[in-house]
């Protein structure tokens, strides 16, 4: 097995005389590639960007240069809970914040959170709140009324 080549060297023969006489080689060395430094708070960039739109994580994880599987393992130990999870349950508190507080259609704000349709975050906010967003909507008038 070969490791890749790291660097080039553009005059063999300088970089031979430079190491019989003890000099220093680095100045005949040349980069292959640049790698740009990995962002290490990468959970926060994945957390923000999947508040914000839905995101392959296998995707994303080949595009920052780490294993799908590291991204996974890294997210829940910084959150405490998968990418997907954390993308609906953000995509949930959205809808419901907006379920309480506009007069949007179901459909519509389905649609701007995320949600496949009307349906789906009925579902969701159900299951989540014990409340359809019908009740969940009175609810939330009753307790900014107390």
């Amino acid at each position: 097995m070969f490791l890749p080549p790291v660097f080039t060297v553009a005059d063999p023969d300088a970089l031979i005389i430079a190491v019989r006489r003890g000099l220093p080689v680095l100045t005949y060395l040349r980069p292959v590639s640049v790698i740009s430094p990995r962002d290490d708070d990468w959970p926060d960039t994945l957390a923000t960007l999947l508040r914000r739109k839905p995101v392959s994580v296998t995707r994303w994880a080949h595009e920052a240069g780490l294993a799908p599987a590291t991204v996974s393992r890294g997210f829940l130990a910084a959150f405490g809970v998968t990418p997907g999870r954390y993308r609906l349950e953000s995509q949930l508190l959205r809808a419901m914040q907006l379920i309480a507080t506009t007069d949007e259609s179901l459909a519509a704000i389905a649609d701007s959170c995320g949600f496949a349709d009307q349906a789906h975050l009925c579902r969701t906010v159900r299951v989540a709140s014990g409340y359809s967003p019908r009740e969940w909507k009175v609810k939330s008038i009753q307790d900014d009324r107390m």
